[in-house]
């Protein structure tokens, strides 16, 4: 038998039979049961846990595609051109700012700042700190939609027409 997607193997072989065949070609080989054991953490304790794990609720600029940040502190959150900055602790709003248009691509902090890409080619760099602080902003010129990638120094931006690598020169470090 060959293992449909959404069905699980039953074991090493199994009873059930059910063999996986990889995508990359190959025979059939046995499936193999994998046990997913985890920490103990609130949120992924099973059952229902919304009436007695959820530490608090924000509903202020809730992003519809990009995923908050947070630095342990505080969460940033990005929509329509409008930061939100919440404690982690108290969930309280810290502050708001408006800068750009919208953004799919969701912010990022390396060291002591965050960086938003909005989708015009717009990077607003700000300290994530309990009031907001500017720091600078920069234009690329062209749509950005996609998470940037931070790396040793650099910054690796994809944009509509090319990808930017921005950072140091290799001697200048």
């Amino acid at each position: 038998m060959t293992r449909t997607p959404g069905q699980s193997c039953g074991g090493r072989g199994g009873s059930m039979g059910y063999r996986h065949i990889s995508r990359f070609g190959g025979r059939a080989r046995p499936c193999r049961q994998r046990r997913f054991t985890y920490p103990r953490h609130p949120v992924r304790r099973p059952g229902d846990v919304t009436g007695t794990q959820i530490a608090w609720k924000g509903t202020d600029g809730l992003p519809s595609i990009a995923s908050p940040v947070t630095d342990g502190r505080r969460v940033l959150l990005c929509e329509g051109g409008e930061f939100t900055c919440y404690d982690v602790k108290s969930g309280a709003v810290r502050w708001k700012a408006e800068a750009g248009r919208g953004n799919s691509a969701s912010p990022v902090i390396a060291g002591p700042n965050a960086y938003v890409f909005d989708q015009t080619g717009k990077v607003f760099v700000m300290k994530l700190d309990d009031v907001y602080r500017p720091v600078s902003e920069a234009d690329l010129h062209d749509t950005i939609t996609a998470t940037p990638a931070f790396v040793d120094g650099r910054i690796y931006v994809r944009t509509k027409k090319s990808v930017f690598c921005c950072g140091l020169a290799e001697g200048a470090r």
